[in-house]
Protein backbone atom coordinates (compact mmCIF):
# COMPACT_ATOMS: atom_id res chain seq x y z
CA UNK A 1 0.00 0.00 0.00
CA UNK A 2 1.65 3.18 -0.68
CA UNK A 3 1.55 6.12 1.76
CA UNK A 4 1.23 9.67 0.82
CA UNK A 5 1.37 12.91 2.16
CA UNK A 6 1.44 16.26 1.85
CA UNK A 7 4.24 18.63 0.58
CA UNK A 8 3.91 21.99 2.25
CA UNK A 9 5.34 25.13 0.79
CA UNK A 10 5.51 27.88 3.62
CA UNK A 11 4.55 31.30 1.53
CA UNK A 12 6.42 33.79 3.66
CA UNK A 13 7.89 37.14 2.66
CA UNK A 14 10.29 39.22 4.22
CA UNK A 15 10.20 37.03 7.53
CA UNK A 16 6.68 37.14 7.62
CA UNK A 17 4.87 33.54 7.38
CA UNK A 18 2.03 33.91 5.16
CA UNK A 19 0.59 31.10 5.20
CA UNK A 20 1.27 27.27 3.62
CA UNK A 21 0.61 25.96 0.03
CA UNK A 22 -0.21 22.26 -0.26
CA UNK A 23 0.44 21.57 -4.05
CA UNK A 24 -0.35 17.69 -3.96
CA UNK A 25 -0.72 14.96 -2.41
CA UNK A 26 3.08 12.67 -3.19
CA UNK A 27 3.98 9.23 -1.92
CA UNK A 28 6.14 9.62 1.34
CA UNK A 29 9.51 10.03 0.25
CA UNK A 30 12.72 12.03 1.37
CA UNK A 31 13.27 14.70 -0.73
CA UNK A 32 16.92 15.89 -1.38
CA UNK A 33 18.15 19.51 -0.27
CA UNK A 34 17.75 21.22 -3.72
CA UNK A 35 14.04 19.69 -3.66
CA UNK A 36 14.03 21.43 -0.45
CA UNK A 37 15.87 24.48 -1.21
CA UNK A 38 13.32 25.00 -4.39
CA UNK A 39 10.27 24.34 -2.68
CA UNK A 40 11.30 27.36 -0.18
CA UNK A 41 12.17 29.47 -2.73
CA UNK A 42 8.72 28.94 -4.67
CA UNK A 43 6.97 29.73 -1.05
CA UNK A 44 9.07 32.68 -0.76
CA UNK A 45 8.15 34.04 -4.51
CA UNK A 46 4.97 33.47 -3.96
CA UNK A 47 4.78 35.22 -0.95
CA UNK A 48 6.35 37.95 -2.46
CA UNK A 49 4.29 38.40 -5.24
CA UNK A 50 1.27 38.31 -2.35
CA UNK A 51 2.89 41.28 -0.81
CA UNK A 52 4.03 43.24 -3.93
CA UNK A 53 -0.03 42.75 -5.24
CA UNK A 54 -1.33 43.75 -1.89
CA UNK A 55 0.93 46.70 -2.27
CA UNK A 56 0.05 48.17 -5.55
CA UNK A 57 -3.49 48.22 -4.56
CA UNK A 58 -3.00 49.56 -1.63
CA UNK A 59 -0.95 52.32 -3.55
CA UNK A 60 -3.95 52.51 -6.05
CA UNK A 61 -6.12 52.81 -3.11
CA UNK A 62 -4.37 55.95 -1.76
CA UNK A 63 -3.70 57.95 -4.84
CA UNK A 64 -7.38 57.72 -5.53
CA UNK A 65 -8.46 59.03 -1.66
CA UNK A 66 -5.54 61.96 -2.43
CA UNK A 67 -6.76 62.92 -6.19
CA UNK A 68 -10.09 63.01 -3.98
CA UNK A 69 -9.11 65.15 -1.35
CA UNK A 70 -7.41 67.76 -4.08
CA UNK A 71 -10.95 67.76 -6.02
CA UNK A 72 -12.44 68.46 -3.00
CA UNK A 73 -10.27 71.26 -1.78
CA UNK A 74 -10.52 72.82 -4.93
CA UNK A 75 -14.35 72.16 -4.82
CA UNK A 76 -14.39 73.92 -1.37
CA UNK A 77 -12.40 76.78 -2.49
CA UNK A 78 -15.05 77.63 -5.55
CA UNK A 79 -17.89 77.78 -3.04
CA UNK A 80 -16.13 79.66 -0.46
CA UNK A 81 -15.24 82.29 -3.51
CA UNK A 82 -18.32 82.20 -4.79
CA UNK A 83 -20.64 81.94 -1.23
CA UNK A 84 -18.88 84.07 0.51
CA UNK A 85 -18.77 80.60 3.35
CA UNK A 86 -16.19 79.62 5.23
CA UNK A 87 -14.24 76.15 4.53
CA UNK A 88 -15.86 74.24 7.17
CA UNK A 89 -19.74 75.68 5.95
CA UNK A 90 -18.51 74.86 1.70
CA UNK A 91 -17.61 71.31 3.12
CA UNK A 92 -20.46 71.08 5.13
CA UNK A 93 -22.78 71.93 2.00
CA UNK A 94 -20.73 69.51 -0.36
CA UNK A 95 -21.38 67.21 2.07
CA UNK A 96 -25.41 67.94 2.35
CA UNK A 97 -25.26 67.38 -1.62
CA UNK A 98 -24.04 64.04 -1.60
CA UNK A 99 -26.32 62.90 1.17
CA UNK A 100 -28.92 64.33 -0.56
CA UNK A 101 -27.91 63.03 -4.49
CA UNK A 102 -26.73 59.64 -3.09
CA UNK A 103 -23.51 60.90 -4.76
CA UNK A 104 -19.82 60.56 -3.76
CA UNK A 105 -18.33 63.71 -2.31
CA UNK A 106 -15.44 63.75 -5.72
CA UNK A 107 -18.74 63.51 -7.55
CA UNK A 108 -20.37 66.57 -6.40
CA UNK A 109 -16.78 67.91 -5.94
CA UNK A 110 -16.01 67.47 -9.47
CA UNK A 111 -19.44 68.89 -10.54
CA UNK A 112 -18.86 72.34 -9.03
CA UNK A 113 -15.60 72.56 -10.64
CA UNK A 114 -17.24 71.44 -13.89
CA UNK A 115 -19.66 74.28 -12.90
CA UNK A 116 -16.83 76.49 -12.25
CA UNK A 117 -15.43 76.03 -15.80
CA UNK A 118 -18.33 76.47 -17.98
CA UNK A 119 -18.75 79.82 -16.10
CA UNK A 120 -15.26 80.64 -17.29
CA UNK A 121 -15.75 79.17 -21.06
CA UNK A 122 -18.55 81.87 -21.18
CA UNK A 123 -17.24 84.55 -19.31
CA UNK A 124 -14.34 84.75 -21.75
CA UNK A 125 -16.61 84.12 -24.66
CA UNK A 126 -18.31 87.22 -23.87
CA UNK A 127 -15.29 89.03 -23.35
CA UNK A 128 -14.18 88.77 -26.77
CA UNK A 129 -14.96 91.03 -29.62
CA UNK A 130 -17.24 90.00 -32.13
Amino acid sequence: MNEHRNIEVVVAEHRRDMGQMHPNLVPCCHHTPNEVRLLSTIGFLVGAEIERARLETENAALAGRLETRKVVDRAKGILQRDLSVTEDEAYRRMQRESRQRRKSMREIAEAILLGDDLKKSRQDVDEKPA
